[in-house]
């Protein structure tokens, strides 16, 4: 999959209990290059619960109007979700049905950015892949994150955008970038790659039981298209067949896994259901 960059804003959204570290101050000046591009942003520093929603409604209605965000959240993350500057806890869950409305009105075009520990969490909210894809990338921590970490990594990204037109260089840099300094938290994964690895450990659990039954394959293949087709929204944008060019055959014969991305593991706390 080439998936060419498209971003046209950065949504970001801070709150912290004791003040925390401003590392929403020091982003902005990576995204005014020297050549005079710039990705427009809007800094967001709230206090509750309902101002959040509040800001995520606003960026679902303004996709209408052609906005295709990054949506970068700093703020304290816990296992239950991510506590705001009133002390208060925004669960994980609603988080990321929210932020899935979002990815579904912009065509699957939404870049979260989250400068939160435990925000892995967020990626374990997927049960199934019979629901559409919840954004086009993540980029989240496993446990506990640190903030010069945070800012390596964001310098890496945020100057990336500038100098690279598919999405998967960008990734490539982020996560080499998270090897090379042993930052073994810190992962960047996207939709195509979230589907993909699912499917491959499902197809590696059920080889021996596949190999030789016609009747599972052809349930199998019925299986994948239905997904393929749900997650990835092509009913809704026919275009995205093209976009997601993905096949059975083609996770059939893969030697990579989604998990390796990184270094980090996490499979062993997603729930997925196939039907």
């Amino acid at each position: 999959m080439k998936e060419v960059v498209l971003f046209n804003h950065v949504v970001f959204i801070e709150s912290f209990v004791d003040g925390g570290i401003n590392t929403t101050d020091s982003i902005p000046q990576w995204l005014d290059n020297s050549n005079g591009d710039k990705i427009a942003s809007t800094i967001f520093k709230i206090e509750s619960i309902n101002e959040f929603k509040e800001i995520l409604n606003f960026v679902e209605r303004e996709t209408l109007n052609g906005l295709k965000p990054i949506i970068h959240i700093e703020m304290h993350g816990i296992y239950e979700g991510l506590v705001l500057k009133d002390e208060s806890i925004f669960n994980w869950r609603d988080l990321f049905d929210q932020l899935r409305a979002i990815n579904i009105k912009c065509n699957l075009n939404l870049c979260i950015m989250m400068g939160a520990c435990f925000s892995s969490e967020l990626l374990l909210q997927l049960q199934s892949l019979d629901q559409p894809a919840p954004f086009l990338a993540l980029f989240f921590g496993v446990e506990k994150v640190f903030t010069p970490e945070l800012l390596q990594t964001y310098e890496v990204f945020y100057n990336a955008l500038f100098e690279e037109s598919d999405f998967n260089q960008i990734q490539r840099r982020v996560l080499e970038k998270c090897k090379e300094n042993n930052f073994p938290n810190l992962a960047l994964i996207t939709s195509y790659g979230l589907f993909a690895g699912i499917w491959i450990e499902f197809l590696k659990r059920n080889k021996a039981q596949m190999k030789h039954n016609f009747i599972r394959r052809a349930s199998e293949l019925k299986s994948f298209a239905k997904h393929k087709r749900v997650f990835f929204l092509l009913d809704q944008y026919p275009e995205n067949a093209e976009r997601f060019d993905i096949s059975l055959s083609m996770l059939r014969n893969s030697k990579e896994s989604l998990w390796e991305e990184g270094g980090v593991i996490i499979k062993k706390g997603m729930k997925i259901e196939f039907k």
